[in-house]
């Protein structure tokens, strides 16, 4: 008599589903954890943009009134605000004084704090950026301030919240 063998098939029990479903949950949980890991670097580096942006004018109009040493120890800095930024007295074109040049050298850094273009792809240098320009004579000292807002993320009892910060950086120039 001639034996056949036959190899009974096995149906699955449900182990490989599970093990399916689990491990596409880990695979789940840790993509997420890399997306939020994503989002909070991306708004580092906008933090750290925007600061760097407030230095590098500060630095700008510091060195402009390092150059323009006369105008700067007379005052001729003092007392502005990119709030009420002073008109181009013209010192592009002909001969200018030191406190003319001063006030161009304002005209020209308002620039950067004001939204001159129409398109709205091109904005000022910071968000809702502004800036103070105050002199002690006493001790010849300027003090530049450049403050922005920035976005956060606060947590509160019901998530969290978007909200704004302003932001500031200072530079005191001895002159």
């Amino acid at each position: 008599m001639i034996s056949i063998k036959t190899n009974a098939i096995k149906l699955p029990k449900g182990e490989t589903i599970i093990e399916v479903i689990v491990a596409t949950l880990v695979f789940a949980v840790g993509i997420l954890g890399n997306l939020g890991l994503q989002s909070a670097s991306v708004q580092s580096n906008k933090a750290s943009l925007h600061q760097t942006k407030a230095i590098l004018a500060a630095n700008d109009i510091a060195e402009r009134m390092r150059a323009n040493r006369e105008a700067a120890l007379a005052g001729d800095y003092d007392s502005y605000s990119s709030s009420n930024p002073p008109g181009n007295p013209g010192c592009d074109q002909a001969p200018c004084s030191t406190t003319n040049i001063a006030q161009y050298h304002l005209f020209d850094w308002s620039q950067n704090f004001a939204n001159v273009y129409e398109d709205e792809r091109f904005t000022h240098l910071l968000p809702d950026g502004a800036a103070t320009i105050n002199f002690d004579a006493a001790n010849n000292e300027y003090s530049i301030q450049v403050s922005w807002t920035e976005q956060a993320y606060e947590e509160t009892s019901t998530g969290a919240q978007k909200t704004n910060r302003t932001q500031t950086h200072e530079l005191v120039l001895t002159i």
